[in-house]
């Protein structure tokens, strides 16, 4: 009877397709989730409502009611390399056993909601209306709301947090294809 390891030339090829093969099965998914909602309110600063923060981040992203303040597409742009290096590394690292397919979808979620983060602290413009500076000030008024009048994006903060991802384990998961051919 022959025995064959992950050492073994045979055993380390079923190895090396089983772990392919896992890895295949996660995915790791970043954005605003359907249980982030932020709150609307009203000229006195009563909550009224709530709107999806995935709407606010698509409005803003593509200027759908309010002037465009892209984050997602400059923060890919910016880093597609650095996260497929990462995925590169982790993959070998999965691979050589030094770690899990699981870990690396956690670090790749959390790079990429990184740098995500990072691109909206960046914008500056183009500058809020002075309607929404207005209204801000409302708000702030009563002296128990914080925030950054003037900055787009990131007055409360409430946005800017409520960006997460999660790791999902299903069925097999095709590479992304962002259609610039790279």
């Amino acid at each position: 009877m022959a025995t064959f390891n992950h050492n073994s030339p045979i055993g380390g090829l079923k190895h090396l397709k089983q772990r392919i093969d896992e890895l295949n099965l996660l995915k790791v998914e970043i954005g605003w989730f359907a249980s982030a909602q932020h709150p609307v309110l009203d000229s006195d600063g009563n909550q009224t409502g709530t709107i999806p923060m995935a709407t606010i981040a698509y409005r803003n992203e593509f200027g759908k009611g309010v002037p465009a303040r892209p984050f997602m597409r400059p923060a890919l742009s910016s880093n597609r390399a650095l996260w497929r290096n990462q995925i590169r590394q982790g993959s070998r690292a999965i691979i050589q056993g030094s770690d899990t397919d699981e870990s690396l979808m956690e670090k790749i979620g959390l790079s990429v909601s990184g740098h995500i983060r990072a691109e909206i602290a960046q914008i500056q413009s183009p500058k809020l209306s002075e309607k929404t500076v207005e209204a801000r000030l409302a708000i702030r008024a009563d002296k128990t709301t914080r925030g950054i009048i003037d900055k787009p994006l990131v007055f409360e903060g409430i946005f800017y947090n409520s960006l997460s991802y999660i790791v999902k384990d299903g069925e097999e998961v095709r590479p992304f294809d962002d259609g610039s051919g790279r």
